[in-house]
């Protein structure tokens, strides 16, 4: 089974897996709107645990005193580490379905 991290921007989901994982039918997308968005999914905090569990996967750590760390503090070890793994390729990111919101009618 394959490890995958989920992050949503603008109505999007995203998928990030690492590139031996994909599927021979699966496309990466282009890199470019993820990186745009890798400083506000750092801000978030539920968004920067799931880019935590990614940088850990890729090898990173933060080191035994990391629960005290800033988010900026986090964000500066994390953001250098996840560039580099889309640079490479280590990673890539798929495009998920855009997500819809429904609204329920009462009465």
């Amino acid at each position: 089974m394959r490890k995958s991290w989920r992050l949503s921007s603008n109505g999007r989901s995203y998928v990030i897996v690492h590139r031996a994982d994909l599927s021979p039918n699966e496309r990466p997308a282009p890199t470019a709107f993820f990186r745009i968005n890798l400083d506000h999914w750092l801000a978030d905090s539920l968004s920067r645990w799931t880019l935590l569990s990614l940088f850990r996967a890729l090898g990173g750590q933060l080191g035994a005193g990391a629960g005290w760390l800033t988010a900026s503090a986090v964000a500066r070890h994390l953001k250098p580490r996840i560039q580099e793994a889309l640079r490479r390729g280590e990673i890539v990111v798929l495009e998920g379905k855009k997500e819809s919101h429904s609204v329920d009618r009462i009465g």
